[in-house]
């Protein structure tokens, strides 16, 4: 079980297992995927992938584990979606 303090809104997690939703607003994830926590409800979140473009949905806490390493790798993998306009509010929010 996943500390729930390591955890929080904003955070970036990884699934730890394979998941397969049951449910329509469920999302189906892969092992090593990683996700953006969106709200944490008691023991499911709501997130949405960092790697696919799908929409946002539940995952079981016990699925997830905190991405330690969130702050370089995350920052190489959006960078250039920024605009060079944004780009400046981007690092600073670093």
């Amino acid at each position: 079980m996943v500390a729930a303090e390591a955890i929080n809104v904003g955070s970036i997690v990884i699934a730890t297992d394979d998941f397969t939703a049951e449910a329509d607003q469920e999302l189906s994830v892969s092992e090593n995927e990683r996700l953006k926590v969106l709200a944490i409800n008691g023991d499911w979140c709501t997130v949405e992938s960092v790697d696919r473009g799908v929409p946002p949905g539940l995952v079981p806490l016990s699925y997830l584990k905190f991405h330690e390493s969130q702050g370089r790798d995350l920052t190489l993998h959006l960078l250039p979606a920024c605009t060079l306009a944004g780009l400046h509010s981007f690092l600073s929010f670093l």
